[in-house]
């Protein structure tokens, strides 16, 4: 791009995307005061931009640009009715956000996902309603100031190195829907405040950190939830009976549901079209990323945590839930029977926990489950006969002791072996109670034939007792030479 194009001080549109263009976008930029559109998508542009924000910053008329596109790889065009917007990901830009960021009063929205930035949060970012900064090397904690942006809608700070606990600030932020910090280094007790001040939040995902406590009870008063990730924290505590409460995960979605809009993008006739969150979640064993379809889903993690008791009833009322993970904690007790209403669910993971008796029968009714591990558990007895639990694999089920397909264990040769046990068993205490019962006898006849004979027949028991007396006097001569 040649630096006179900074001349153009009148122009209004630049669209050059899907271009040619290399090497790095010229500082003159910067001078183009009066530009509202600059579009350079799918080029091969490199560089640092700050500058460029630096200079629009100090445009003596206010600066109105209203959209920017920098995509440079496979990112769809990103454009809404707002004041600025700016979409950077996938680049490969490096140093710190620009604190000159702060100086747009007019941005809204930012995604300078998935690129090289370090340093820290800056401490001001206009008006935003989006902030989108994964996938980065972000450090250093989420600025106080971050609780000024009372209409964010979504955080999604994911993938960096960022520490600390959540500031109270945030608190301030009621519009919020997505809450995405996961694979950070936060730590301390999940805030209760998530679930008073942030009733509007769909997305709550805090996995891969190092949050500690129970589980607020708070949680359950945020009823438009629908994904919950907990997973990989040192969590403890039991898993509230109080999840009911979560009717997004109970009841199909609500079509008057006012911020619906912000999940569900229309497609129109132009490029003006609203993107949802991209969040990675982990479902049916394996690592997703989920955009579009992201109010579809229904998502319970409490996985690699350290909490203990039982899974709740009141769980399986969650009727619209579709995966749940519960694996690698010390849940104990048993399977609820009535997990076989969760109809929709997909994916079920209980593996790694100390639960014990039988499978219930109900599971084998859930016909949509294509990813079930009940593995290294204290499970017995015989797999429910159906077409879905014997269609996985062996791994499903290892580590317990259970039989019958798909596990080439034979139930019938267990209820034998058991059966046989239980007649060895009874026998062995048979022999055993009677060997007691013939020592006891043969113990009484001798100490009555004998000792007793002594001690009613008075010369012989004289004689005994200074029998008696002779052994203990020589043994006292004894001990009283050697010492």
């Amino acid at each position: 791009m040649p630096s006179a194009i900074g001349n153009l001080t009148s122009i209004r549109i630049l669209e050059l995307s899907s271009n040619e263009l290399e090497g790095e976008i010229p500082k003159s930029l910067g001078n183009l005061c009066r530009l509202k559109e600059l579009h350079l998508g799918h080029n091969k542009l490199n560089g640092s931009i700050s500058e460029v924000f630096e200079l629009w910053s100090k445009c003596t008329k206010n600066n109105s640009i209203e959209s920017l596109t920098l995509f440079a790889n496979k990112f769809s065009v990103y454009r809404k009715t707002v004041q600025l917007t700016i979409y950077v990901s996938s680049n490969q830009l490096n140093g710190s956000l620009p604190k000159s960021f702060g100086q747009l009063v007019k941005l809204e929205e930012l995604d300078t996902s998935n690129n090289q930035l370090t340093g820290s949060i800056p401490e001001s970012f206009g008006q935003l309603v989006k902030l989108e900064a994964l996938g980065n090397n972000l450090e250093g904690v989420i600025p106080s100031s971050m609780g000024y942006l009372t209409n964010l809608l979504s955080l999604q700070l994911s993938r960096n190195n960022l520490s600390g606990e959540l500031p109270l600030s945030l608190r301030e932020c009621t519009a919020m829907c997505t809450l995405d910090i996961s694979e950070n280094n936060f730590f301390g007790a999940i805030p209760n405040w998530i679930g008073m001040s942030l009733l509007k939040l769909k997305i709550l995902n805090l996995h891969s950190n190092k949050f500690g406590g129970d589980i607020p009870l708070e949680v359950c008063n945020l009823k438009g939830l629908h994904v919950l990730d907990l997973a990989h924290n040192n969590i403890s505590g039991t898993i509230p009976k109080c999840f009911y409460n979560l009717s997004a995960m109970t009841t199909l979605a609500n079509p008057d549901d006012d911020t619906s809009e912000y999940y569900f993008p229309t497609l129109g006739d132009s490029d003006d079209f609203l993107v949802g969150d991209n969040v990675k979640l982990v479902t049916k064993g394996r690592e997703i990323s989920y955009s579009s379809i992201l109010n579809l889903v229904r998502i319970i993690d409490l996985s690699d945590n350290n909490i203990q008791g039982e899974i709740t009833v009141e769980l399986t009322r969650l009727l619209q839930l579709q995966t749940l993970n519960l694996s690698n904690n010390h849940l104990t007790g048993k399977i609820p029977s009535k997990m076989g209403d969760m109809k929709d669910l997909e994916s079920l993971d209980l593996s790694r926990n100390q639960l014990y008796g039988e499978i219930p029968a109900s599971i084998s009714s859930l016909t949509v489950l294509s990813h079930l591990d009940l593995s290294y558990n204290n499970f017995t007895g015989r797999i429910p006969t159906s077409t879905q639990l014997q269609s996985f694999n062996e791994s499903s089920f290892i580590g317990n002791q259970l039989c019958g397909a798909p596990l080439l264990q034979n139930c019938s040769v267990i209820e034998t072996t058991l059966k046989g046990g239980k007649r060895e068993w009874q026998g062995y205490l048979l022999e055993e109670n009677s060997l007691f019962l013939s020592l006891g006898l043969g113990f009484a006849f001798g100490f009555w034939g004998l000792l007793g004979s002594l001690f009613f027949n008075t010369p012989w028991s004289i004689a005994f007792c200074g029998f008696l007396n002779r052994i203990v006097l020589k043994l006292y001569a004894v001990i009283f030479e050697k010492f």
